[in-house]
């Protein structure tokens, strides 16, 4: 799909946009402080990780909850 700038958009259900910029923060930078995240967004960020099949972050984030 195109915006009216017709630059590509990527729709990914379930998804929140906040949350796919956190994740792409994860994996251009390989660093997530979970400190800035209250338990809400941890969890919204697990799910994300979960649907996009990221194992490394799922594992980094379940002992932190």
């Amino acid at each position: 799909m195109e915006n009216e700038e017709n630059l590509p958009s990527i729709k990914i259900p379930n998804i929140l946009p906040e949350i796919f910029q956190v994740l792409l923060k994860y994996i251009y930078g390989g660093k997530l402080p979970l400190e800035e995240y209250d338990n809400s967004n941890i969890i919204k960020i697990l799910d994300a990780a979960s649907i996009l099949g990221l194992r490394e972050l799922i594992d980094y984030l379940q002992p932190f909850l």
